[in-house]
């Protein structure tokens, strides 16, 4: 037997593949961006945060895969998640919209803050500088249901009705139909006017000049709050709109 038979070759090990540190920043801005895209939800702002951390978590991700020698794994995973969080942002951004009208349509109002201009309480006549003359003359909430035109409607929380007492001294016809407004701390909940059964008529909603009138309208506010102010619209008396303090 020779020497060269006698000679066994050594198996070769395959060198395992090195970290990769740029994979590793990738995999992380990758999650960053994540947390961020779901936070969209509820802060809707960061969306443009979430979409550029997410783009250079994709290119990192991009760069680390084509490194040689270098392990993948970091790579493959920050580049799904740039690339799942990515086209889920926007999406989360719409449903954040989506919830917030939702639950601004659902509570009755939209957030609003009181003007404090022409602030007065209930019972005191306001004179707007086109001659028109408005009185809250009582508000009573509480109230779980209204007769309205025959109809008993209830509530989403409670009723709270105003008695309005209007003279039209200006020289056009004044409308009182979305004439007032109730408000709850930042939130303002419109008034519908009652009609018949002790409410106004249709066609006593719209008042002429010269004549006054008297009607009812109910505020649907939620059953747990306390009806602060009402809101008397600008739309025909004048620039600033009048507010009268309930509580």
């Amino acid at each position: 037997m020779t020497q060269q038979q006698q000679t066994s070759t050594a198996p070769t090990i395959p060198t395992p593949p090195r970290s990769n540190r740029i994979g590793m920043v990738a995999l992380t801005a990758s999650l960053v961006g994540a947390v961020l895209a779901i936070a969209v939800v509820g802060v809707r702002s960061v969306l443009p945060a979430a979409l550029g951390v997410l783009v250079v978590a994709l290119i990192l991700a991009i760069v680390g895969l084509t490194r040689p020698g270098l392990s993948k794994a970091t790579s493959v995973v920050a580049l799904i998640l740039s690339i799942v969080f990515g086209v889920a942002a926007p999406v989360l951004f719409v449903v954040g919209n989506f919830v917030a009208d939702f639950s601004t349509t659902m509570s009755g109002g939209r957030s609003v803050g009181p003007e404090e201009s022409n602030v007065g309480s209930i019972g005191q006549k306001f004179t707007d500088s086109t001659g028109v003359e408005v009185t809250v003359a009582s508000v009573k909430c509480g109230l779980t249901e209204i007769n309205d035109f025959g109809m008993v409607t209830k509530p989403r929380g409670q009723f709270c009705v105003a008695n309005i007492e209007v003279f039209n001294g200006s020289t056009e016809k004044i409308s009182l139909m979305s004439m007032f407004t109730g408000l709850v701390g930042d939130w303002k909940y419109p008034g519908q006017a009652i009609i018949g059964s002790g409410g106004a008529g249709m066609n006593e909603l719209f008042v002429p000049p010269g004549f006054s009138h008297k009607a009812s309208f109910a505020i649907d506010i939620p059953a747990d709050r306390k009806l602060e102010y009402i809101q008397v619209d600008s739309t025909d008396l004048g620039k600033d709109p009048l507010l009268v303090r309930v509580s």
